[in-house]
């Protein structure tokens, strides 16, 4: 075969690489599409199970009477509660941590060893 044949094949070659790459991207992007078509769809779904649940799916009686609205009020209360406590009982821990790093100065700290720094400190605050 001549040179200009071997650039002819080499061209073609090219060509049909180039058409099959544009055909993977076309492929991607239906895909990609279709996901998100889908996902739209299941999001959909939920919202109205959602709104559903919310508004009270017996009847289409809305939710809003007193005795809802302070059921409403003491779980939220409830929650916050929890959470309250939670934060309490972790705040000397993170106090603590925060003055062991504010405090002590490690001059040896490099990338290599500020894991296991970091590791130490916080094993002599637990």
């Amino acid at each position: 075969m001549s040179k200009g044949a071997y650039l002819t094949d080499l061209r073609a070659a090219d060509k049909k690489a180039q058409e099959i790459i544009n055909q993977a991207y076309e492929t991607r992007r239906l895909k990609k599409q279709s996901v998100e078509t889908q996902a739209n769809k299941e999001l959909e779904v939920i919202k109205k199970q959602l709104a559903a649940e919310y508004l009270g799916a017996g009847g289409g009686e809305t939710k809003t009477s007193e005795a809802h609205k302070q059921s409403l009020k003491e779980e939220t209360d409830k929650k916050l509660a929890a959470l309250q406590a939670t934060a309490e009982g972790k705040k000397k821990e993170s106090l603590a941590l925060i003055l062991h790093f504010v405090t002590k100065v490690n001059p040896k700290a490099n990338k290599k060893n500020v894991q296991a720094y970091q590791q130490k400190a916080i094993q002599s605050v637990a």
